[in-house]
């Protein structure tokens, strides 16, 4: 997962520190900018439930494609039904 993936992990449930989801997506952007898939994934995840950051679907959306094309693949699927849902 990756050490600074790890951080995000720690601030998300307060493991060792406060729990303090803004610090937490800190972390999970530190890590995919070093190309890290799964905090790709809970970046995407964080935009979309809009936790440590304002709600935003496109950029979640644009995470999960980062992820997935780094072959995370609960990503693929996410993607998948996430664009099914917006074609119908």
């Amino acid at each position: 997962m990756g050490t600074v993936c790890v951080l995000g992990e720690c601030y998300t449930f307060g493991e060792g520190t406060d729990q303090d989801h803004t610090k937490a997506f800190e972390w999970y952007t530190k890590s995919s900018e070093q190309e890290n898939s799964v905090a790709m994934c809970i970046l995407g995840l964080r935009y979309e439930k809009g936790q440590g950051c304002d709600q935003n679907q496109t950029k979640a959306v644009e995470w999960y494609e980062k992820s997935a094309h780094l072959g995370y693949v609960p990503q693929c699927s996410i993607l998948a039904i996430a664009t099914k849902m917006d074609e119908e």
